[in-house]
């Protein structure tokens, strides 16, 4: 089952070596192969095979203005912006570098 968050508490998940993926690293995710062929999820379900069809919409850690955050669409392959911190997304976390 794959857990969804709100902004800010999105930003709480990850410790130790594991963090929330910048908006300049989530995107590197999306399957251009799939989304060329407009196949949903547009993410490799090899490597990601726990991807939800129904939660498709991941959080960043970038915050977009005073109240928002970006986000992935995993179902258009696309990064948005926008005032929807309280929207329940899901976290994809990334290690940290070392």
């Amino acid at each position: 089952m794959i857990k969804t968050f709100d902004f800010h508490a999105a930003q709480q998940q990850g410790s130790g070596t594991w963090r929330v993926p910048t908006k300049d690293e989530l995107p590197t995710l999306v399957d251009l192969n799939r989304k060329a062929q407009e196949k949903k999820p547009m993410i490799d379900e090899v490597a990601f095979p726990d991807t939800d069809p129904k939660k498709l919409w991941y959080w960043t850690s970038t915050p977009a203005g005073e109240s928002g955050g970006w986000y992935v669409c995993f179902g258009d392959g696309d990064l948005f912006n926008g005032y929807y911190e309280k929207r329940p997304f899901a976290v994809r976390l990334v290690r940290r570098g070392q």
